[in-house]
């Protein structure tokens, strides 16, 4: 049986633990549940599925790459407005299984895996996740190499470079 491809987006707060220790459980609590609603709205707003939060982190399934990439910069759009920690985001494309409202496969963890290896503030994609969303024109990216990611083989990166001006982008 042929899966269908989709998009998979992971993104979290970085330095979430320091701040909780720093800012206390008040802070870390709505600063978690204000980034989870804010990707909420962002991701419904591009038409792509919320699929579950796990305290700062958040992972979200679009039918394709550039609505991954679109949401992804309103999402380091409205959470720097916010005066939120920076973010950082890992995409991946390809086949996933959906089961009991969540997704499973090497492309849900390969996304997991990925948005792990960015740097605050930073986007990375792999090569399917980057050739799905060629057709981008503002997309413009960095070759970052091949990079081991755990439980998995190693796999190409790349790295955001420039996008078209974001101030369109933020929530008002």
């Amino acid at each position: 049986m042929v899966l269908p491809v989709y998009t998979f987006l992971f993104a979290d707060l970085c330095d979430y633990t320091e701040g909780t220790w720093i800012h206390g459980d008040d802070w870390s609590a709505e600063v978690a549940v204000g980034f989870q609603e804010l990707c909420m709205d962002l991701a419904a707003e591009e038409c792509c599925e919320f699929v579950k939060s796990s305290g700062d982190a958040v992972m979200i399934r679009t039918a394709d790459g550039q609505q991954a990439l679109r949401l992804a910069r309103r999402i380091h759009a409205a959470t720097a407005a916010r005066g939120y920690p920076q973010v950082r985001i890992g995409i991946d494309t390809g086949p996933a299984v959906p089961r009991a409202g969540d997704w499973y496969g090497t492309t849900v963890n390969t996304a997991a895996r990925v948005s792990k290896e960015a740097a605050p503030g930073e986007l990375l994609m792999t090569d399917r996740a980057r050739a799905a969303a060629f057709d981008c024109a503002e997309l413009r990216t960095h070759a970052l190499g091949y990079r081991p990611l755990k439980g998995l083989p190693k796999c190409r990166l790349h790295a955001t470079v420039a996008f078209a001006p974001m101030a369109e982008l933020a929530l008002a």
